[in-house]
């Protein structure tokens, strides 16, 4: 009979750990990873075994949103590893893992060097379009992504997609993961019509692989809504959102950096369908877990910050507002740099708030900043660059140069039309403006 800390029962236990995280089960994951761990530590296991143990807690806690606890772990694992196979798949691995941990803390770009070492030796050990090469190349695509280096997402996010397809083929789930990211940059890129058959498709798979309640599929319905709200379709993104979060708040609890993420997502879409009362809990909710479970100076904690500042705008409440979108526009300066296109998107948000509060003057630069970054960062012809074409016109028309704003939004209105169609609101908006302007 096998003992409690015999290797045999210790992997067995693993085995079951990783079962139950795949499955959505984090409490039953973490506490047989733990207990692994405690055993293998206390019985002198070869230091592949502890590393291997280290890596399986501090996945299973970066996935429940502690990505903070997570850190030590990954990279006592990753430093054992490199002394134990110093050119092995398992570093590879953790390297990968320790980079996750690390974009979740709000560290994108110390994620790259990571990507690159665990890429490195998985092209030297196993060659190209060997299945084990997809995780690490689609996650430095998203890197490149979230720091707006499209041109670098792209080919890697690509490449990732097309190894998991022909590897897995269309129905399993790492493939519709690859597929995820890939309509994110096709979706950053302003293809919204090819995002959302790319997110449809990644969702129905899922939802067929895993079941409507898994948190794998919470993460599809998210980004679904974030499209179709990108599209200004507000009322189907509601229910997705909804739902999304409904699966997270069952799978984490309410404490999750994931669940503030929807929350946040759902605040922003029912603010803009006038329906400010609920917003407002949501993104102030939001704002509360996120200062719980991130760490200070973490991007998305700003970019709550701006989102209220959003709300009590819509609120009548300037004096609290501008303050907060300084706030908000500082901490995005400090954390992503100027060049970043969240940081032009803050610029923007502030711009227009000072517009519409009498202070065009003031908005003037701050509207061509973000202009600017949007202009450098996005392909011609990008519906997120008419759009700050049309707020530049407005500051432009508020300080008396309407002679220059006119031209300016009649060419963004028909880019934004050809991009979202007539009947978007912001369409809408843009013909009146440009109409105001021509006479």
């Amino acid at each position: 009979t096998l003992g409690p800390e015999d290797p045999d029962t210790l992997a067995s236990l693993e085995s079951l750990g990783e079962a139950s995280r795949e499955l959505g089960r984090f409490d039953d994951a973490e506490r047989l990873h733990r207990d692994v761990l405690a055993a293998r530590r206390k019985g002198g296991a070869p230091p592949s075994l502890v590393a291997s143990s280290l890596n399986n807690v501090g996945l299973t806690l970066d996935e429940r949103g502690r990505a903070t606890d997570a850190e030590p772990l990954l990279r006592e694992a990753v430093a054992i590893w490199r002394t134990s196979e110093p050119d092995g798949e398992n570093l590879a691995i953790g390297l990968n893992n320790l980079a996750a941990a690390l974009r979740h803390e709000g560290r994108t770009a110390d994620a790259v060097p990571l990507l690159e070492e665990s890429i490195a030796i998985r092209r030297r050990v196993v060659g190209d379009g060997h299945p084990a090469l997809a995780p690490a190349l689609g996650q430095l695509g998203q890197v490149y992504n979230q720091l707006g280096d499209l041109g670098r997402a792209e080919p890697l996010l690509r490449e990732s997609f097309t190894i998991r397809q022909r590897v897995y083929g269309e129905g399993h789930p790492d493939t519709q993961t690859a597929r995820n990211n890939l309509a994110s940059l096709v979706q950053d890129l302003g293809d919204l019509a090819g995002a959302e058959t790319l997110y449809r498709a990644a969702l129905t798979s899922l939802q067929a692989r895993l079941g409507r309640d898994h948190p794998d599929v919470a993460v599809q319905l998210n980004n679904l809504a974030s499209l179709l709200e990108d599209r200004g379709r507000l009322a189907e993104a509601e229910p997705l959102y909804r739902e999304s979060l409904a699966i997270r708040r069952k799978a984490f609890g309410e404490a999750n950096a994931g669940v503030a993420r929807v929350q946040h997502n759902l605040g922003r879409t029912l603010l803009a369908m006038g329906r400010g009362r609920e917003a407002g809990d949501l993104v102030r909710a939001a704002l509360q877990i996120r200062q719980q479970v991130l760490p200070a100076g973490h991007f998305e904690i700003a970019l709550n910050r701006l989102l209220l500042a959003d709300v009590l705008a819509a609120e009548r409440r300037p004096a609290e507002a501008g303050p907060t979108y300084v706030q908000a526009l500082d901490a995005l300066l400090a954390s992503r740099g100027t060049e970043d296109l969240l940081v032009a998107d803050a610029r923007l948000a502030y711009a227009a708030f000072l517009r519409a509060t009498g202070q065009a003057q003031a908005a003037l630069p701050l509207a061509l900043e973000g202009q600017r970054v949007r202009a450098a960062r996005l392909p011609a012809g990008h519906w997120r660059r008419a759009l700050a074409d049309i707020e530049v016109a407005r500051v432009l028309a508020a300080v008396g140069r309407e002679r220059e704003a006119g031209p300016l939004a009649g060419a963004a209105v028909e880019t934004l039309a050809a991009r979202l169609g007539d009947t978007d609101a912001r369409v809408r908006e843009g013909r009146v403006l440009a109409a105001r302007l021509a006479r």
